[in-house]
C-alpha cells in the first residue's frame, strides 16, 4: 500500500497540491489510488459505493489519472487498475530518498571543497529532475518533483545520463522532447548531439558550456544504480569566468570518483 506522504509527493507533478493544504479533490484521488493498491481492480461503482462519492466524480478522477497513465483501464471488465506511471515515480521517489541519503554527505564534502554549488538529479520521463541543491555557506533545498524540470540535450546533468542511455532511448528522447534553443551554443542538431554524447562516454563527465543559461558552465558526471543504469546524475556549476577547461577537468576528475563510490553503495558493480 502506498503511504499517503509519498503519494503527496507524486502529486505534487499534477499541480493539485495547494499552499495551505490539501485540495478535496486530492485527498479522493489519494483514497482511490490506496483502494486499488490494497483491492486490484474496481469499476466506478464499487469506489462510488466505498466512498459514498457520486460515480460522476469518481468517473473524472479516473479519467484524470488514467490521461497521466496513473491508472489503466481494462476495456473487457471495464475495471480500472494501477497504472505503470505511478509505479515508475514511486520508483524515482525510492530512488532519490535512498539516493539523497547516500549523496548528502559527498555533496557537502565537494561544496566545502570547491566552492561551487553542487545539484543532485534524476531521469524521469525523457527530462531532469532536480531533487537536491547545495550552495557554499552549507545551504542545502531539496526541490519537489516537477518543481525544477531540464531538456538534457543542454544540461551538464542532462547529457551526463542521456551519454549512458540506450540508442533507441536516444532517438525516443529527441523525437518526443525535441533539441530547442536555449543559447547560441545549445546543440539543436540530433548527429551533433550524438556525437558529443559519444565523447562523454568516452571521458566519462559531461560539460554545459553556456547551452542552457547565459554565463553558466557546468560539469555534470552520471551515477549508476544496481542494474548498471544510469539513472542519476551529479553536478558542479557556477559562473562561466570560474569554470575554466583546466578547472572542469579538475572538477571533473574529483566527481568521478566520488560517484563511483555513490553508485556502489547504491548497488552498482563496477565492470
Amino acid at each position: 500500500m502506498f503511504k499517503k506522504e509519498v503519494l503527496i509527493f507524486l502529486l505534487r507533478g499534477l499541480n493539485l497540491v495547494m499552499v495551505s493544504g490539501i485540495v478535496k479533490s486530492l485527498q479522493k484521488g489519494i483514497r482511490i489510488i490506496d483502494c486499488l493498491a490494497k483491492n486490484g481492480e474496481m469499476g466506478v461503482t464499487d469506489l462510488s459505493k466505498e466512498f459514498g462519492v457520486s460515480k460522476s466524480s469518481i468517473y473524472n478522477l479516473l479519467n484524470t489519472f488514467a490521461q497521466n497513465h496513473w491508472v489503466e483501464k481494462n476495456e473487457i471488465t471495464n475495471k480500472y487498475k494501477l497504472g505503470i506511471r505511478l509505479f515508475e515515480l514511486g520508483n524515482i521517489v525510492r530512488e532519490g530518498f535512498q539516493l539523497r541519503e547516500v549523496a548528502i554527505p559527498f555533496m557537502k564534502e565537494l561544496v566545502d571543497k570547491i566552492g561551487e554549488t553542487v545539484h543532485l538529479t534524476v531521469l524521469d520521463d525523457g527530462m531532469v529532475v532536480y531533487i537536491e541543491s547545495a550552495q557554499p555557506g552549507n545551504k542545502f533545498s531539496a526541490v519537489s518533483l516537477n518543481e525544477r524540470r531540464v531538456y538534457m540535450h543542454c544540461t551538464g546533468v542532462g547529457k551526463a545520463i542521456m551519454a549512458f542511455l540506450k540508442e533507441e532511448e536516444i532517438d525516443k528522447i529527441i523525437e518526443e522532447k525535441g533539441l530547442p534553443l536555449f543559447t547560441a551554443n545549445t546543440i539543436i542538431d540530433s548527429d551533433e548531439l550524438k556525437k558529443e554524447l559519444g565523447n562523454i562516454r568516452k571521458r566519462g563527465y559531461a560539460i554545459d558550456d553556456i547551452e542552457h543559461e547565459p554565463g553558466v558552465r557546468c560539469v555534470g558526471v552520471p551515477i549508476f544504480n544496481e542494474k548498471g543504469e544510469a539513472f542519476a546524475s551529479m553536478s558542479l556549476t557556477g559562473p562561466s569566468p570560474r569554470f575554466s577547461d583546466e578547472k572542469i577537468k579538475e572538477y571533473a576528475d574529483i566527481m568521478k570518483e566520488i560517484t563511483v563510490i555513490i553508485s556502489k553503495k547504491l548497488g552498482w558493480k563496477e565492470c
